[in-house]
């Protein structure tokens, strides 16, 4: 046992508050806001233009401006406080919601729309302030979209999402240009469809705020990591549309420019905390459609639409930082949260501790005896350690040095987590030997995980539901997480492997807490009992036996319609083929033939002779209309009761469709021509797309 001399402690303890309080104490926390003011007008008002921010000017291009028609351009010069006509946009269709970045002084743009708004665009036009001068069609987009917003980082630009003109289906592609080659290489995904988007680069990273998709809007945020090329949602939520944004300091400010039901608003957002707070919004009426930038620390808002009345908004604002004081209504120097009451002027970070009166005086967190300026004896247990250090000085046995007993209700190591919570219970409580989960495979059944605090949760989850790519529960023939899309095959399914999939699905592949669990679940992946294949989940086992099943039995059999549950097995001409499957089996046959024939074709259609080719997706129309005329069989036996009218013409049209791409592919593959071949490439993805589509709505 260590020895203490608690009068030296107590007078230390009290002159170091002194020196605390004496050269930490701050009366202002940071805290900021705006002050706006009004700059020079624009020479054409206009809204829903691109804008780049470039050598402390503004570019704004096209954009709705009326009579112009989409294709004039204007630069503000921020440091004289005016505005320059530029060289006019040589297109005669104009363009407005295009997205735009620049890059080694010039400025690239990226689809957009017509200036009737009818149809979007491919076309990546360059401009080059240095001679104001107009390049186009350097290079063509992979996608034929509207509402596509491009942002530089790293000497590339990322164009992310979009939507298609007309009937607005929104993407979530994104793609690098390289400004260098003009080409583009497609990056992960977003998690989900987005247009109208603000996105921002900082710190190697572009957060995506606000957006529609499919005209429903999104308030989440998301996050690009450029360096992984992966994406995260942020935990804070933001419903903002249409318009602009920028970083000041360490900071990201975005204006709203799609929500006059809500009032203007300036939102800074701090990626460090994940938190937003609104700030003083400019003196304009709401903009619909603004756009502006950050230029030397401070925000420029420009253009726009007034909503009320429908006209264009010439005016420019510029947003300045200012500091702000909070409040300190006790007057004692300090402000909340430093100050942890505001209302009692002798409770402050500089106030001594009053060991009897059961309040915390000095805002350390700790109150009379467990403060250490009030410490008196303690070590009663004798282990060496005296509160708030020790969370139990009555019992030797817990103390900071304590090892965590994971299963006696007590915090042994004086960490704040008891049992399963504390970190060093992990292959305790999430694996504990052997569990198999073949018996409950589609019910209902409570995982366990540490959460991002390491405390343990319990949710309940579906034995063999797919989630993130892998079903639920299931370790796979090849142990760890050998995951599929699909539940089928005969596959392993453990308690382990069933809290390590609940993990991923609320924090993600690569949190740290699902891997623990991993590691600790392999062995009882490779030693669990194997479980039956039931593609359908109807609780009879697809190939598994070698007889078939009839009359509802589900034992010793095989399943006679393995694409759909059928547990009484009905089989009406005695075929070993369901009744639920006998044309809608076939024609889904048919589907999956053609979708694998066309796989193949995209897969060679840069090296294969065209005239092979053309064999190929000949082959692949002849399964389409094997697959069409399977269903129309169908639909007039009556084997189709069980869809509605609607999906099964969205499955009929979607395989005419195929079809009609399968010849427009043909017709291109017999131009001798690269960027035609290319071109056919996407028209048979396409296709596939299509086919899949109808063999999911009939599945």
């Amino acid at each position: 046992m260590r020895t203490v001399d608690y009068k030296k402690i107590t007078l230390l303890v009290l002159t170091c508050c002194f020196i605390f309080s004496f050269f930490s104490h701050s009366a202002i926390a940071e805290c900021t806001d705006f002050t706006w003011a009004y700059k020079a007008n624009m020479i054409t008002p206009r809204f829903a233009s691109a804008t780049v921010v470039l050598d402390n000017k503004i570019y704004t291009l096209c954009g709705h401006e009326g009579r112009l028609q989409g294709v004039s351009n204007e630069v503000y010069d921020t440091s004289t406080n005016t505005w320059t006509s530029l060289a006019s946009l040589p297109r005669s269709d104009g363009r407005y919601a295009l997205g735009a970045a620049a890059s080694d002084g010039k400025i690239y743009t990226f689809c957009g729309e017509n200036i009737w708004g009818n149809y979007g665009t491919n076309t990546v036009d360059m401009y080059d302030p240095a001679t104001n001068s107009w390049t186009l069609n350097i290079a063509t987009y992979p996608l034929t979209l509207a509402d596509v917003e491009a942002v530089a980082a790293n000497g590339k630009i990322y164009c992310i999402g979009g939507s298609a003109c007309p009937g607005y289906p929104t993407y979530n592609n994104v793609y690098e240009f390289d400004p260098q080659s003009r080409t583009f290489t497609p990056k992960a995904s977003m998690p989900s469809p987005k247009s109208y988007i603000i996105p921002i680069a900082y710190n190697n990273k572009i957060y995506v705020f606000g957006g529609r998709n499919s005209g429903v809007e999104s308030n989440e945020i998301f996050i690009y990591n450029i360096s992984s090329d992966s994406w995260s949602i942020a935990g804070s939520t933001l419903r903002n549309l249409d318009g602009v944004g920028g970083v000041i300091g360490n900071k990201i400010y975005i204006l709203d420019g799609s929500n006059p039901e809500e009032t203007k608003k300036i939102i800074e957002y701090d990626p460090m905390t994940d938190t937003i707070t609104q700030k003083t919004p400019y003196n304009e009426i709401f903009r619909e459609g603004p756009f502006g930038g950050v230029v030397n620390g401070k925000f420029y808002v420009m253009g726009g639409a007034n909503y009320i009345s429908g006209t264009f908004i010439p005016s420019t604002e510029e947003g300045t930082i200012i500091p702000c004081e909070e409040p300190d209504s006790d007057n004692d120097g300090y402000s909340p949260p430093e100050d942890c009451n505001d209302n009692d002027a002798s409770i402050n970070p500089s106030a001594l501790e009053v060991c009897d009166d059961g309040v915390d005086n000095n805002c350390n967190g700790y109150a009379d005896q467990f403060d250490e300026f009030c410490y008196i004896d303690l070590d009663l247990d004798d282990d060496g350690y005296i509160p708030p250090e020790d969370c139990n000085d009555n019992d030797a046995s817990i103390n900071p040095s304590a090892l965590e007993v994971c299963d006696d209700g007590k915090d042994n190591n004086c960490n704040d987590y008891v049992d399963c919570r504390d970190p060093g219970c992990d292959s305790t409580c999430y694996t504990k030997g052997i569990v198999s989960l073949c018996e409950r495979f589609g019910e209902s059944t409570p995982a366990f995980f540490p959460d991002q605090n390491w405390s343990r949760v319990e949710i309940e989850v579906t034995v063999g539901d797919t989630v993130v790519d892998r079903c639920m529960g299931r370790c796979g023939e090849g142990c760890p997480g050998d995951g599929e899309p699909e539940c089928g095959g005969v596959h392993r399914y453990t308690q382990a492997c069933l809290n390590h999939d609940a993990c991923v699905k609320q924090l993600g592949d690569f949190a740290e807490q699902c891997w623990t669990i991993l590691d600790n679940a392999v062995d009882d992946c490779l030693s669990a009992p194997i479980c039956f294949e039931d593609a359908d989940r109807d609780l009879i086992p697809d190939d598994f036996y070698d007889i078939t099943c009839s009359g509802g039995e589900n034992e010793n059999c095989n399943d006679n319609c393995p694409e759909k549950a059928n547990p009484d097995q009905a089989d009406a001409d005695g075929d070993d083929i369901g009744d639920v499957c006998e044309s809608l089996y076939l024609a889904l046959k048919a589907i999956d033939a053609a979708i694998v024939t066309e796989t193949a074709v995209e897969g060679t259609i840069m090296d294969a002779d065209a005239e092979d080719l053309q064999s190929l997706i000949e082959l692949s129309i002849d399964y389409i209309d094997e697959a069409l005329d399977e269903i129309g069989e169908a639909w007039q036996n009556g084997e189709l009761e069980e869809f509605s009218t609607r999906e099964i013409l969205q499955s009929w049209f979607s395989l005419q469709n195929a079809k009609i791409l399968d010849n427009w592919a043909i017709m291109l593959l017999n131009r001798d021509n690269y960027v035609r071949r290319l071109l056919a490439r996407r028209v048979i993805q396409s296709a596939i797309n299509l086919k899949g589509n109808a063999k999911g709505i009939l599945e």
